[in-house]
């Protein structure tokens, strides 16, 4: 059982046999409070107190179990329902969009830099000029307009570039990312993909791995001082389709080669 620091012990590592002891079939706590608790902790002491004197060991390892889950195991939507359960409002108001991120078959990195992006916190400039920051506002790619996620990832003269190359074999995508407001709104309407297994894959995964190669092209820019093409920018998210397919099934037939070469082939 390890104990949080602040109110509580220095040792996180301590066990339960270590904080407690068995007297009379009565639990007695030593919880090694650091200092005299603030007032308003209090109430909070007094309640692990009491949630505390009402466990019976049975003799198993100490564990971590959350209460909200069958198994045990700590989940963001049981975490959201105890708030709900509780009266307490998160986002009032905005329903995420979690089809657009959790539900899809994208690599955990990627699906929390979209669940950040989806949520308004990916630190493009107008976020760190708003969080006190004082950085050149105007976007790190085109340098015309402030950087913002829609302008950035949607857009920007050098994202439009993009998009109208990768997506030239089926213009309707295009399409919606020009009268899209939103990444969100972008993500939502993009046109469903082929009957062709791999083309339909690789059309799917096209606006997930654009915005991510445009953020990291971005940032190789600001960090490293790289210069770029919309030809290299293309070719990197080719790549990184090409990458997250590694697992799947539909492209063993093919090489790297030939989505490059066949690219509007493969998805028209």
């Amino acid at each position: 059982m390890a104990m949080k620091k602040g109110l509580y012990g220095d040792n996180r590592n301590a066990t339960i046999a270590q904080l407690c002891h068995r007297v009379e079939e009565e639990n007695q706590w030593n919880l090694q409070i650091r200092r005299t608790p603030f007032d308003w902790e209090v109430d909070e002491l007094n309640a692990l107190q009491a949630c505390l004197n009402g466990v019976i060991f049975d003799g198993d390892p100490d564990r971590w179990r959350w209460t909200r889950t069958s198994n045990g195991a700590f989940s963001v939507r049981s975490m959201y329902q105890k708030l709900e359960d509780d009266g307490i409002q998160v986002n009032p108001g905005f329903t995420f969009p979690m089809k657009l991120v959790w539900k899809t078959q994208l690599p955990t990195n990627i699906q929390l830099f979209f669940w950040s992006l989806l949520l308004g916190r990916t630190l493009t400039k107008d976020i760190l000029n708003r969080k006190g920051q004082t950085v050149d506002p105007l976007c790190t790619m085109c340098g015309l307009i402030n950087e913002g996620s829609t302008h950035l990832f949607l857009h920007c003269p050098v994202a439009l570039k993009a998009w109208n190359i990768t997506t030239q074999a089926r213009s309707n995508g295009y399409i919606v990312i020009l009268r899209s407001m939103s990444i969100a709104e972008a993500l939502e309407d993009w046109p469903k993909g082929t009957n062709q297994a791999l083309g339909g894959m690789v059309w799917s995964l096209i606006p997930y791995a654009l915005m991510w190669t445009l953020w990291c092209t971005r940032n190789d820019r600001i960090f490293g001082n790289k210069a770029f093409t919309i030809e290299g920018i293309c070719t990197r998210m080719k790549m990184v389709i090409w990458y997250w397919l590694g697992i799947r099934s539909e492209r063993r037939n093919y090489q790297f080669r030939e989505l490059l070469v066949h690219w509007d082939d493969i998805l028209s």
